[in-house]
């Protein structure tokens, strides 16, 4: 049985989604007391968190109802800002200074932004297929990133 274009983009793009996840998470279980809840350095965290939380509800709830492109709310500066929110989570580890420099350390947050950058691409590509022009329209005025924003779109 052969897939579709649209769903062989979708499965390549799950392994980098967990494969950061996966990096995320092995960060946060072996670096536990970063994520203190009080410290004024998770500002950045929190609102990733809020940014995450949102998309989620956006994509699988609301959207549920419309099954077009996304380009409102969060969606209308970035491509991804699930990514954003857990790029801006992922401070935790880094503000005030890095929780560690150890090579597993580095190893899991190079792991995890590559992974980001390569999942947020397979998306774009299984986007493409399923919306044509509408998508390339969209990729040309919105960053990859928010961080990017308003800097590159592409």
């Amino acid at each position: 049985m052969t897939q579709s274009p649209e769903n062989r983009t979708i499965a390549i793009g799950s392994v980098f989604q967990l494969t950061m996840l996966a990096a995320f998470f092995a960060t946060l279980m072996l670096y536990p007391w970063a994520a203190h809840p009080i410290s004024p350095w998770l500002v950045p965290s929190h609102i990733g968190f809020i940014v995450y939380a949102y998309c989620l509800v956006m994509l699988y709830t609301l959207n549920r109802r419309t099954k077009g492109l996304l380009t409102t709310g969060s969606f209308r500066y970035t491509r991804h800002p699930m990514y954003t929110g857990l790029f801006l989570i992922d401070m935790i580890f880094w503000m005030p200074k890095p929780v560690s420099t150890g090579y597993l350390f580095l190893g899991l947050q190079a792991t995890f932004f590559c992974s980001m950058i390569v999942a947020a691409w397979w998306q774009e590509q299984e986007t493409l297929i399923r919306f044509g022009k509408e998508a390339e329209a969209y990729y040309e005025k919105t960053p990859r990133l928010f961080v990017l924003y308003p800097f590159i779109a592409r």
